[in-house]
């Protein structure tokens, strides 16, 4: 059976050239691998997410590889991840990480969402062979400064990007709720009455 070593360095994880493409191809995660001009393999990197959710998969006997990341030349374990997530990062690192894992278990793909403005975008298939429908940003549970100004803003982007929003809340106990936010369009609503001959009650 295969092994992917990783490390952890300030603030990501690096993985080796020859590993970078195996992970990508064996469920989407990390980067897709890139070549420089000269056609050399790139060192590939993963979010602490992804890093946490395979080790988790790997103590399961989930995957198909085994998974294992060090630091500084000793291996660091899935609860000493945890605990250096929340002391380094904080605890919205920490929420994103229970969203990405939760989400990867209902059968998403989950990549990095920055370049719209949230956390995760999530696909279908393959990022490879469709545009991600949602775009997913993570709040705590209760969130009091989570207004609807902020809703109206995120949304306005995921469509423009032709994606629908979806607000992930965690709460401090880890329990998790979904909100999916769309934008209503009265001349379209007003162009699509409903099926014909219904009647008001």
């Amino acid at each position: 059976m295969r092994t992917v070593r990783a490390e952890l360095t300030t603030g990501m994880v690096v993985v080796p050239p020859d590993d970078a493409p195996f992970l990508w191809t064996s469920g989407f995660f990390g980067v897709s691998p890139q070549k420089d001009s000269r056609t050399t393999p790139l060192y590939g990197t993963l979010s602490l997410s992804e890093t946490c959710y395979l080790l988790n998969k790997c103590a399961e006997g989930h995957l198909q590889f085994e998974f294992s990341l060090s630091q500084q030349g000793t291996t660091c374990t899935l609860e000493q991840l945890h605990r250096l997530i929340k002391s380094d990062y904080g605890e919205t690192a920490y929420r994103q990480m229970l969203i990405y894992s939760d989400l990867r278990a209902r059968g998403w793909i989950v990549q990095g969402g920055l370049n719209y403005g949230t956390d995760f975008l999530l696909y279908r298939t393959s990022p490879e062979t469709e545009h991600a429908p949602y775009a997913v940003v993570v709040r705590p549970d209760p969130c009091p400064e989570f207004v609807w100004r902020e809703a109206i803003a995120l949304n306005r982007v995921a469509a423009t990007a032709k994606k629908q929003l979806v607000v992930a809340f965690v709460s401090h106990d880890g329990m998790i709720r979904y909100l999916h936010i769309s934008r209503w369009i009265p001349e379209a609503e007003r162009r699509n009455p409903g099926p014909r001959g219904a009647k008001c009650k």
